[in-house]
């Protein structure tokens, strides 16, 4: 009888595990339908290796691993926390994967946001999960260090302070063992995410380990960019040079998390020439809330994930003429000069000129700022300078500095130019700008509340002969100051600022960009609601793709516009076909920089 009923048992455990698999395979079947119905196009593959779980959260069990050179659907990401939901194995099967052990290809924005339990959800059925705990530290970065933090916390952590003004070093005492990041990976102030974000590491940086935590895989890290000179990481992004053996592990970590905030987001724009800008250019009708369309500008680069203290950033300058009343986004970032270097060296070019340029001085003039031509701008430099660019590119900073533009300067050529691309052994330039976020060019670098106030500036000079760059410099003319607004309004690119307000409104503007990692403009824009400066400059580490920047630029442009003009809204942005050519030849503005008399823009 006993036997009978063992056999029994048997065949039942055999037919619910025959049923098991059964159901197990409809559920992937159920489920491949499922993700090819909502297959987003997104792409993601390990950057070496990636544990995929079955949750999103290191607490959760392991179900599997991937590696480098396969790339996986990504079916979901965590409303809340930098995990992705892929596809993979054989036969396939859902599976969470930390973020930023991955490397990720199309629009992340169109995979759906799924809850922690979505895989429970489609069955139907709980999986065997481990939820974790409140408080346990997980890692949080999506690819490319940006992590789902919201602006008020953004707002409210540490100030990483630039490289040039390391504070304390670490007293933990050097162990030989070094961290290099895999990709790129925040910081926190302790091991983790609970604690706030206090920088990014990117790819071929080397940084000391000081310490381990004994019951999470977080790392201590030497940061002289921190304010306390160290941070954490988890320790997945990040490859290990040495023995971590040799490390103190640590359960109880003393944490430092400084309670300084960081200065506001977007700040008032303060001038720097107290008393020599009037109040704006008259009766604005209904003033615009510059401190509002500030914060409406951050809403929407945040919303794009241009985060401060991450791989991607960018920083903005807004002035409304009419009523002397502006805003600064992240103000204190110095950026790559690039081609917006040119407005300040046209500038000191015309403080250098006694009367109106020459033919060959004009056809310098049009080939800098209308086909931004760096041979041009090294002519000008050497005209400048008694024959040596580097006198030249000196005065260009004498002048900003007695602008009281201290963040702006030049300091060699523009090197594209081989004649000009020699080591003159040029101490770089150290400032009170953040010099470290963005890797700007050591001998180039500007930032858009900079900018912005030259652009204010010069708009006082051309249109109403006042301001300081008739009060500050000597050697400059109301004449001078409309040539160079009408070679800023010679300048067409299509695209950025020009692409978010209408065809007929004039735009005074240069743009510029690096190979690589920065894209700005900064414009006069004449609107039928009211004139007003706008500067912006985007950046990220390694790659920014120009279509990225520019339709956000674009839709920046498109912001500001239809808040001077609510009455006649854009609709939409509009880039046009970037032209593939510059023609110098019969350019009208070489005959408007040899003009007596000038009218002002409109």
């Amino acid at each position: 009888m006993r036997r009978i009923q063992t056999t029994v048992k048997i065949k039942a455990m055999i037919i619910r595990k025959i049923t098991a698999f059964a159901l197990t395979g409809l559920i992937l079947i159920a489920l491949s339908a499922l993700v090819a119905a909502q297959d987003s196009g997104v792409r993601a593959e390990a950057l070496q290796q990636a544990n995929v779980r079955s949750g999103p959260g290191i607490d959760y069990p392991q179900i599997g691993s991937i590696r480098a050179g396969a790339q996986y659907p990504v079916i979901g990401r965590h409303e809340l926390y930098p995990w992705l939901l892929i596809e993979f194995g054989d036969p396939v099967q859902p599976g969470w994967v930390f973020a930023d052990l991955l490397r990720v290809t199309g629009d992340l924005g169109a995979v759906p946001l799924r809850p922690a339990d979505y895989i429970d959800t489609i069955y139907d059925a709980p999986l065997a999960v481990t939820v974790t705990p409140t408080g346990t530290p997980t890692p949080d970065a999506l690819p490319g260090g940006v992590s789902e933090a919201s602006p008020a916390e953004i707002m409210q952590t540490p100030n990483a302070q630039p490289a040039a003004q390391p504070t304390a070093a670490p007293t933990q005492p050097q162990t030989g063992v070094i961290a290099r990041p895999i990709d790129s990976a925040n910081l926190r102030c302790g091991p983790g995410t609970d604690y706030p974000r206090v920088g990014t590491i990117f790819k071929d940086e080397a940084f000391a380990v000081l310490q381990r935590h004994a019951g999470y895989p977080w790392l201590q890290i030497s940061f002289p960019a921190y304010q306390t000179g160290v941070a954490w990481v988890y320790q997945d992004l990040v490859e290990i040079e040495g023995d971590i053996n040799l490390v103190p592990a640590t359960a109880n970590p003393v944490i430092d998390c400084p309670l300084t905030p960081t200065p506001p987001a977007v700040v008032p724009a303060q001038s720097r020439w107290e008393g020599l800008l009037p109040a704006g250019d008259g009766d604005p009708g209904t003033p615009v809330d510059m401190a509002q369309l500030g914060d409406d500008v951050m809403e929407f680069l945040y919303s794009q994930n241009y985060i401060p203290r991450t791989e991607k950033l960018a920083s903005a300058f807004g002035y409304d003429l009419q009523t002397g009343q502006g805003f600064s986004l992240y103000p204190g970032v110095a950026f790559s000069g690039m081609s917006l270097i040119k407005v300040p060296l046209l500038v000191t070019y015309f403080r250098h000129l006694n009367m109106p340029p020459t033919t060959d001085q004009a056809y310098w003039i049009t080939g800098m700022m209308t086909c931004s031509n760096n041979p041009s701008s090294n002519a000008i430099l050497k005209d400048m300078g008694g024959g040596n660019p580097y006198v030249g590119a000196e005065r260009v900073t004498e002048t900003m500095r007695e602008l009281g533009l201290q963040h702006t300067f030049l300091q060699a050529p523009l090197v594209e130019d081989p004649e000009f691309a020699q080591n003159q052994n040029v101490t770089p330039i150290v400032t009170t700008a953040d010099q470290a976020s963005t890797n700007p060019d050591p001998f180039n670098q500007t930032t858009m509340e900079d900018i912005g106030w030259l652009l204010v500036a010069l708009y006082e000079c051309g249109q109403h002969g006042r301001g300081p760059l008739l009060e500050k410099i000597d050697g400059i003319t109301q004449t001078e100051c409309r040539r160079i607004l009408y070679a800023l309004d010679e300048n067409y690119l299509g695209a950025m600022i020009e692409a978010g307000v209408p065809d007929d409104v004039t735009v005074a503007h240069k743009h510029g960009w690096t190979t690589d990692e920065d894209h700005a403009d900064a414009a006069i824009v004449f609107s039928p609601g009211g004139n007003y400066v706008l500067a912006i400059a985007m950046h990220k580490h390694r790659r920014l793709d120009y279509q990225d920047a520019w339709i956000n630029i674009a839709e920046i442009s498109r912001l500001v516009y239809n808040t001077f003009n609510p009455g006649a809204p854009l609709d939409a942005i509009h880039p046009r076909t970037v032209p593939e050519e510059c023609e110098l030849e019969g350019h009208p503005l070489l005959i408007a920089l040899t003009q007596e008399e000038l009218p002002m823009l409109e």
